[in-house]
């Protein structure tokens, strides 16, 4: 794993988002869903993937979308505690 970034500090998607629409000019709305949302749906792909096997690969889509959205990107340096 490479510690790949700026000087700054690091900012999270939201912050990311917040900073994309002020620069479009746009009020931003966000909203959350449970993981649990994220888990039902990808069950449901996998399950319907069994009778349409191309529902195989978005269930598969959906499972490497719920593993960014729930893991933290962020590298700790051990030795600076940065």
């Amino acid at each position: 794993m490479l510690p790949i970034g700026g000087p700054g500090a690091a900012i999270t998607p939201r912050q990311q988002g917040q900073r994309l629409l002020e620069l479009l000019g746009r009020p931003p709305r966000f909203k959350q869903v449970p993981v649990a949302l994220l888990d039902g749906i990808i069950g449901r792909l996998a399950l319907a993937g069994r009778l349409w096997p191309p529902l195989t690969a978005k269930a598969e889509l959906a499972r490497i979308g719920r593993y960014y959205a729930t893991e933290s990107m962020r590298v700790l340096n051990p030795q600076t505690g940065r």
